[in-house]
């Protein structure tokens, strides 16, 4: 059993407490806002783990996750760089596209398929060499995998990884491919598509909620706003032009009135459309 600590004690915070504590690791510590709604929420969720300073995060702990907006990463890493007593961290490897199942199978055992494997499911494995935490997760709307790896190891799963395959021609991405997939896919954006502004509900994620369960953080809230409805309902849009796309901020406007405000937007390179989302 690992002690882990988390920096950003969010939705992808906590879903990462939970699904480490599903396979027997232990989330002692979280670093966060103090006094925030998403600090409070994740102490009351995870039981054990208590609020430290940023620079106190890493003590007596195996395992750092960093799971900041991408705008506080930078400054996150400077406080941690900073800090005395901080181990080894971890990083992961992010393997995408619709032969991600056969290079994961090449190179670590048991059946990686969507049965066996279903989404949002987390597995211990070795991956060639390196001891792994394998999550089916996807931020590109492929079938796909996160590959959490020691960071002493980080580079014999990516050689494993990378030697399975050649066989299928697997090359490298970057973000703003990643960027581009998700809008295609429809895939939401923490801090810019989901905000805490609106409710599962309003960001068409009210499927995630279990409503008949007995307690949970927001419950009474949430009922509350199902029973007067929805204010705004959350969509994708393609944008008649392809010369510029859509930005954060911009106005939705439907015969001169502005009904909305966009949240991201970018080209589709696959569809060949230029996509945006937002709330109207």
């Amino acid at each position: 059993m690992r002690r882990v600590a988390i920096i950003g004690p969010g939705r992808v915070g906590g879903a990462l407490a939970r699904g480490l504590a599903h396979i027997g690791d232990e989330v002692v510590a979280v670093a966060g806002r103090e006094g925030s709604a998403s600090l409070t929420a994740f102490l009351q969720a995870v039981p054990g783990a208590t609020h430290r300073p940023l620079t106190a995060v890493a003590d007596d702990v195996d395992l750092v996750l960093v799971t900041t907006p991408d705008g506080a990463i930078a400054e996150t890493a400077r406080q941690v760089a900073a800090a005395d007593g901080v181990g080894e961290g971890q990083r992961w490897v992010h393997t995408s596209g619709g032969l991600g199942l056969d290079v994961l199978s090449a190179v670590a055992r048991g059946d990686w398929s969507a049965r066996a494997f279903p989404w949002l499911s987390v597995r211990r494995a070795f991956v060639g060499i390196a001891p792994a935490v394998v999550m089916s997760v996807s931020f590109s709307g492929e079938l796909a995998y996160e590959i959490h790896v020691p960071n002493n190891q980080l580079h014999a799963a990516y050689l494993a990884l990378r030697n399975a395959g050649k066989v299928h021609g697997l090359r490298l991405f970057g973000s703003r491919a990643v960027e581009s997939m998700r809008l295609e896919k429809g895939y939401r954006h923490w801090k810019a598509d989901l905000i805490t502004e609106f409710g599962p509900v309003e960001s068409g994620l009210d499927r995630f909620v279990k409503a008949d369960k007995p307690n949970f953080v927001g419950k009474a809230a949430l009922e509350a706003q199902m029973a007067k409805g929805p204010r705004r309902r959350f969509v994708s849009l393609v944008i008649e032009c392809s010369h510029a796309p859509a930005h954060g901020g911009d106005s939705i406007l439907s015969n001169g009135t502005c009904i909305g405000t966009v949240t991201s937007g970018g080209w589709g390179y696959r569809t060949g459309k230029n996509i945006a989302m937002g709330f109207v």
